[in-house]
């Protein structure tokens, strides 16, 4: 007979597993919509605040995308250091927006994206950050393909250059789950984030619902609260392969690592109650399946059915983060799951109660 706390175990490994079973079905059947028109105009919109070295690797990246008609829209926002310069002598090539003060009443990168959207002469828009490059010279061709029908978001996955160390290990990890998971979330008509490393929408939208509105003084955001507020079923697609894939410049930190995490958590919790309860609940299971772990190591008479429960949940964990990470074009590797499975919760829980009492957020 098995043990009750033994069996509720079980239960919540079967739960994970079945989770991990659909999303693995769902990434392996994932085709990019076909796009209706790709050679419309696109915008690529990316504010950028001392970014001198990383926009010497992006802009040429951008010029090379293979798309006909597009326009490059870079903001300096206040940059003291010589990006300015740069970007000045790239004209005509590119569109430079100049940002020399911030109302009161606004958030710096808000602001800047706004004047950059404002600026756009294409109805599609693009973002990315100075700190990125596109994994493929198909990056906007696959982006903007997506933008048929009546889709006013587009969706990109964003992963971080793959570096030496624990910490750029771990961030990876927490950007390949993160990135699953609003992924699944839109594939099942409840997107809730994207981030602004590699995400579209219409001007059109952006202009009807007032811009940021009164989320424009809150620090961070600018991505997914207004994913969160205004992407639905309808309305939103995914671009999920190694063209559609951007790179990003990880932490090199720990310090600038929990500041911008601290920052993204705080966020969170303006996010529409559904939300938060599905992303709470994920977490609350998490953790009784590893309090659950630990004390039945301790007092279980069954090992072998204990472990084939803890076995069941990361077969299919690594089984969904590999087809993710294939479709997607992400390289990772997955033999530390369990530990960073378990650190990811232990983190989470304690910036989220950090996150949860800060009254000031830094941006850095």
């Amino acid at each position: 007979m098995i043990e009750p706390l033994l069996g509720i175990f079980l239960g919540i490994s079967s739960l994970f597993f079945i989770i991990y079973l659909m999303q693995l079905i769902m990434f392996i059947r994932h085709k990019n919509l076909p796009s209706e028109n790709n050679e419309q105009g696109v915008s690529v919109v990316v504010c950028a605040h001392n970014e001198y070295e990383n926009l010497q690797r992006l802009v040429p990246a951008l010029l090379s995308q293979h798309y006909t008609q597009k326009e490059i829209i870079i903001v300096d926002d206040r940059s003291s250091d010589d990006s300015y310069d740069f970007l000045l002598a790239q004209k005509p090539k590119i569109k430079l927006v100049r940002v020399d003060h911030v109302p009161d009443h606004a958030n710096g990168k808000k602001y800047g994206l706004t004047l950059g959207i404002k600026a756009a002469t294409y109805d599609r828009i693009i973002f990315t950050d100075a700190d990125c490059i596109p994994n493929s010279e198909n990056w906007l061709s696959t982006m903007a393909g997506q933008f048929i029908s009546d889709k006013q978001f587009v969706l990109g996955y964003s992963q971080y250059h793959k570096k030496p160390g624990l910490l750029n290990l771990i961030i990876r990890f927490e950007t390949l789950l993160t990135g699953m998971l609003y992924m699944t979330r839109s594939k099942l008509g409840r997107p809730y984030m994207g981030v602004g490393r590699n995400l579209a929408y219409r001007k059109s939208l952006f202009m009807e619902k007032k811009g940021f509105g009164r989320m424009l003084k809150i620090m961070g955001g600018d991505d997914d609260l207004f994913i969160n507020q205004y992407a639905t079923k309808r309305n939103t697609a995914i671009a999920l392969s190694p063209d559609a894939l951007v790179l990003s410049e990880p932490k090199t930190n720990w310090k600038q690592y929990l500041t911008q995490k601290k920052r993204h958590l705080s966020v969170g919790k303006l996010y529409r109650l559904s939300d938060k309860l599905l992303l709470g609940g994920r977490l609350v299971l998490l953790t009784i399946f590893w309090l659950l772990f630990f004390i039945l190591v301790v007092i279980s008479r069954q090992p072998y059915i204990l472990y084939s429960g803890f076995a069941l949940k990361f077969l299919g964990q690594g089984l969904a983060m590999w087809s993710y990470a294939k479709k997607s074009g992400d390289k990772f590797d997955f033999w530390l799951l369990p530990v960073l499975d378990l650190w990811y919760l232990a983190f989470l829980a304690w910036m989220g109660t950090l996150a949860s009492f800060s009254k000031k957020i830094k941006w850095s």
